[in-house]
């Protein structure tokens, strides 16, 4: 059997250099034992030799073939071999292919013997030489990686039983879960199982991959702490999306962004700490994290919904930040204050929606708007404060904040969008500055507790529903200067008993002040009588009736100026500001408009009240300021023309 193993070897060996044409032809047929082993070579007969001595009895050789050989399946299916090779002698050594003798099968039958079985497994062997050697080394790596005796016969023949690429991948990836570097960039990281923490190194920014392309993903629920080493310039993208035990991050100086989503729902992530000089927060990098204390840098941009939904947060501390970005501590529901620095010209839109712990805001001078819904649903909302520099407010801005006590809005603030105060129940008490030229609609509905409202002059329209619902109003001043006051405004203002509507307004809207059942007397001009339907404007008032009108009379407006005193001393260490009763004498007494025409540049006059305030450290001395007043009117008169007026103010 061993000389038929060697005779298939040297065949597969002819048949790769081109020697097949020879060996095979129309002879094979007739070619003896004498002729095939005359074509061997010396090799060849010391192998023939070793075989004879080591030969056992035939009929245990297919047993060592269905060990050491893939081809086990044709033992087990001999006909099928049979027909394959029809009556050769056993002792022939150059096997037949089945190519060769697929019509003989008659002839197979009859030559079946115990020699025709012994002959099979070496001519088996010829032909599995003759296939290419790739199929078969595959089946015996996957089922027997050892090397076997057989196996070892196998390599006299260049056969092996393991390959080298079975040994390799296993080392490698062990190596590879430790210290590799990351694709895309110059980092490199070290993973240490005993501390679980993973260090990356390098220098250069991390780059940005998705969340399941990390080198280090395989192992993340492995890692408890991760170091970024000095050099390092940046968080790479989801570079720890939803890292379940991450539990503290180290971050050096130099690092100058951390990217979007880098560590969403770290839940077991409590602190860290943010180096000076980082600039950008990304999206969403710190989402629904679990940390409780944060302080950020100045000069840092915090993107939309970097520390949304952090609901263990319960400290923030804004040092002198750049940007606060849309839903950028949305839904922190244990946050219990914030003071917002004014180096934020904005606050986005949401910044702080359903932060419902939130108690006290302060936002400082430099902040000019403030975003739709930005504090909307802070249910425990006692105080905030609107700095002068805001100009605008965002729709819903502070809506349903219901336990919200007191607002005063200032005269920068030239539009209060829809909403911004709804729902605000409990909100008692609000002041709008002069300056002001647009209410929005709903902005101030369901205010349960309100009592009072002052519209400046320098409003021009108040919206659809601005102050519906407010149904404890007792007392609605509307400026002179207010021209439009649309559907449903004071709607359900059941206890105000008297109004006065300046000849400003040109026009009421339907139901603006519907349903007001106390209400029994008001003050028009003539022209917008004519202009209404009382009607559509005031239905379900049931004590309103036509002796309840009071047509406006002209203007008898008359003013003076007077001489005020400033002592020096309360100058020197402040400003000083002068009551409009120390300044003017007019008659009758109604409301008051003031611009100023001339004077030294250290005294400014209000507007709306007519009040002047003297600067700091203003020098003694006589000043002479000159001023237009005019009466904004009552419920009796309209307003008046401008009248020009001297006032004199003392310092000494």
């Amino acid at each position: 059997m061993k000389l038929k193993r060697l005779l298939s070897a040297f065949v597969a060996t002819a048949m790769t250099v081109g020697m097949m044409s020879s060996l095979v032809s129309a002879d094979e047929a007739e070619n003896t034992p004498e002729e095939t082993v005359a074509v061997q070579t010396e090799e060849t007969k010391e192998k023939e030799t070793k075989k004879s001595e080591e030969k056992k009895p035939e009929t245990k050789k297919p047993a060592e073939t269905k060990e050491a050989e893939p081809s086990e399946a044709e033992e087990k299916a001999p006909a099928e071999t049979k027909e394959t090779e029809p009556s050769e002698p056993a002792e022939t050594k150059v096997p037949e292919t089945k190519e060769e003798e697929p019509s003989e099968p008659a002839e197979a039958k009859e030559t079946e013997s115990a020699e025709t079985a012994e002959t099979k497994p070496s001519e088996t062997e010829a032909i599995e030489t003759e296939a290419p050697a790739e199929t078969e080394p595959s089946e015996s790596e996957e089922k027997e990686p050892a090397v076997s005796e057989e196996d070892e016969n196998k390599a006299d023949e260049g056969e092996t039983g393991v390959t080298e690429e079975a040994k390799v991948p296993v080392e490698s990836d062990k190596k590879a879960a430790k210290n590799e570097e990351i694709p895309g960039c110059s980092l490199t990281y070290t993973f240490n199982e005993s501390t679980k923490t993973l260090t990356i190194s390098g220098k250069g920014t991390m780059s940005d991959l998705g969340y399941t392309n990390w080198p280090w993903y395989p192992i993340r629920d492995q890692i408890e702490k991760v170091v970024i080493s000095k050099g390092v310039t940046s968080i790479g993208n989801r570079a720890f999306y939803n890292y379940a035990n991450l539990q503290s991050v180290s971050i050096p100086k130099g690092v100058t962004r951390i990217g979007e989503c880098s560590f969403y729902n770290c839940k077991e992530l409590k602190n860290i700490s943010f180096p000076d000089g980082l600039n950008t927060i990304e999206p969403e990098a710190f989402r629904g994290s679990g940390l409780t204390k944060v302080v950020l840098p100045k000069g840092v941009k915090i993107g939309r919904w970097a520390f949304g939904a952090c609901i263990d947060l319960e400290s923030l501390t804004l040092n002198n930040v750049a940007e606060i970005g849309l839903a950028a501590f949305r839904d922190c529901t244990a946050l219990k204050s914030v003071s917002i620095p004014g180096t934020v010209q904005e606050i986005s839109q949401e910044a702080f929606y359903n932060c419902t712990r939130l108690r006290t805001v302060k936002i400082g001078s430099g902040v000019q708007t403030i975003g739709k819904e930005a504090f909307r649903n802070c249910h425990c909302l006692l105080s905030a404060n609107i700095p002068g520099s805001v100009t605008f407010l965002g729709q819903y801005s502070f809506g349903n904040c219901t336990v919200l006590g007191s607002i005063s809005i200032p005269g920068s603030v030239k539009t209060i969008d829809a909403g911004a105060f709804y729902d605000c129940t409990y909100l008692d008490s609000v002041t709008l500055g002069y300056g002001i030229e647009t209410i929005g609609a709903n902005s101030f509905q369901y205010l349960t507790y309100l009592s009072s409202i002052s519209i400046p002059g320098s409003v021009k329209t108040i919206d659809n529903y601005a102050f519906y619902g407010d149904r404890n109003l007792k007392k609605i001043d509307i400026g002179y200067g207010v021209e439009k006051i649309n559907n449903y405004a004071f709607c359900n203002a059941q206890r105000v008993t008297s109004l006065v509507i300046p000849e400003s307004v040109a026009s009421l809207g339907n139901n603006a002040f519907g349903n007001c059942s106390a209400l029994a007397n008001v003050s028009f001009s003539k022209e917008l009588i004519d202009s209404i339907d009382l009607e559509n404007a005031f239905p379900n008032c049931p004590n309103f009736h036509e002796d309840g009108i009071t047509i406006l009379k002209d203007s008898i407006f008359k003013a003076t100026g007077k001489t005020a005193t400033v002592k020096a001393k309360k100058v020197k260490k402040k400003a000083q500001t002068v009551a409009a009763t120390n300044l003017y004498t007019f008659t009758p007494k109604t409301g008051i408009m003031v611009q100023k025409v001339s004077g030294n540049s250290k005294f400014t006059v209000n507007k709306f009240n007519g009040n002047i305030t003297v600067a700091k450290k203003t020098k003694k001395g006589t000043y002479k300021i000159k001023v237009k007043v005019m009466s904004t009117g009552n419920a009796e008169y309209k307003a008046s023309d401008w009248k020009t007026v001297t006032v004199t103010i003392k310092i000494k």
